[in-house]
């Protein structure tokens, strides 16, 4: 359910008898009317509305109710345009209250600027304006049921989200490319409506959709306002921004510290990973798995985050490449032993090990890059073990990283 501001200006439109209506509501509990929208096509049957007064003042909220029929197109209200085609936008409203503005004031526009829905827009040009802030909708209701005297209906509220109906927390991969944007533009990055920042809130609800089911994000998910929020909480963190006695937005999360640690005193590398991350998004194999040949299981996330460590994990468990690497090895060889620890599966469990052992891809997480062919160069042969210990934690180990941590344990 959505909210929804329609427009009145009863010096343009006289045929609304606000006191009748509320005359009716009063003797009935309802009444029902059908009401333009303007040009909005996709108001839908149950949303929430709040008739708004314009014009000559008092200026404010004056009745509410909610859609019984959505959006669809009708002659104009007059009857005088019946040209092919001339037609306009309405739908219809069951009012459930409804004040009379001559004798009683509305819920006025400056009381709505000095409450929790600041910033919202309260003198729209035409009807069929929503209300997206889910706090501004809280508080339009608390503050009209106060208003008019009527007890707030729990239905008309919309409950505070559980945990399941909430968007899934930022992920590394998404705060390092909303790091490198905001190091990009410092000091002062772009506005919310800027078309930096919409372009920013696609890609990074593209890579929501590499990470994440479809019921996991909800409508909002990464939206403009999120992002704008997601650079003001990296300020907190910026020691130019605070130098000044500035502070930021201080109710970030524990992920932003960690990737502001991490990269933000290494521009060039953060911008490498992120358009590494990004370059990812065209990657047809980092589609949510369908058989959980990918899992991740037993494997820390690489320091570049989810999306380019599933990148490496589908990389090194390539049953093609993995298979040509072990015959190539083999013939070079005559053995599949471990190059970190010497491990040799066929000459420890016999038949039952023959030809099996692991690959690790070597090349660094952030050079995955979207389109580029892993080469059999590109993998190593490890045994389960040091496989394991090379992706127990961050940062990753190398090959010789490990084979060096064995040789200084056997001293």
């Amino acid at each position: 359910m959505r909210t929804i501001l329609l427009t009145w200006n009863p010096e343009l439109w006289p045929d609304l008898d606000a006191a009748e209506f509320a005359a009716d509501i009063a003797k009935r509990g309802s009444a029902k009317s059908r009401w333009s929208c303007g040009g909005s096509k996709n108001i839908h049957r149950g949303d929430r509305v709040f008739l708004l007064k314009q014009g000559a003042p008092p200026r404010g909220v004056i009745a509410s109710g909610r859609v019984t029929r959505a959006s669809y197109q009708g002659p104009h209200w007059d009857g005088s345009r019946k040209e092919a085609g001339d037609l306009a936008w309405y739908v219809k409203v069951e009012w459930d209250a409804m004040l009379d503005p001559d004798a009683h004031p509305p819920l006025d526009v400056a009381t709505l600027n000095d409450s929790r829905l600041k910033g919202e827009w309260w003198t729209p040009y035409s009807s069929g304006t929503e209300v997206k802030n889910e706090v501004a909708v809280r508080a339009l209701e608390e503050l009209w049921a106060a208003h008019c005297g009527k007890k707030l209906v729990e239905h008309r509220l919309p409950a505070q989200p559980t945990k399941s109906e909430e968007n899934p927390d930022w992920t590394r991969d998404e705060h390092i490319v909303v790091l490198d944007f905001y190091l990009s533009h410092r000091p002062n990055p772009p506005g919310k409506t800027s078309s930096a920042i919409l372009t920013l809130s696609r890609t990074i609800r593209r890579l929501g959709e590499k990470l994440f089911s479809p019921a996991a994000r909800l409508a909002t998910f990464r939206n403009p306002n999120g992002i704008y929020m997601k650079l003001m909480n990296f300020r907190r963190l910026d020691p130019e921004y605070t130098a000044g006695g500035k502070k930021g937005l201080q109710q970030g999360a524990k992920g932003e510290e960690e990737v502001w640690i991490e990269f933000a005193s290494d521009p060039r590398r953060c911008h490498e990973v992120s358009e590494t991350i990004i370059s990812s998004l065209d990657d047809r194999e980092l589609d949510a798995p369908s058989d959980g040949a990918e899992s991740l299981e037993g494997i820390e996330e690489a320091p570049e985050g989810r999306l380019l460590t599933r990148s490496h994990v589908v990389r090194e468990r390539n049953r093609r490449l993995v298979e040509s690497k072990r015959r190539q090895v083999l013939k070079d060889l005559g053995k599949l032993e471990c190059e970190a620890c010497g491990f040799d599966f066929a000459a420890r469990y016999g038949d039952r090990g023959q030809g099996f052992i692991e690959c690790h891809h070597k090349v660094p997480v952030a050079e995955l890059k979207a389109g580029d062919k892993t080469h059999i160069k590109d993998l190593g042969v490890v045994c389960a073990n040091c496989h394991r210990m090379i992706h127990r934690a961050k940062p990753w180990l190398t090959i010789e990283q490990v084979k060096a941590l064995l040789l200084e344990g056997s001293r």
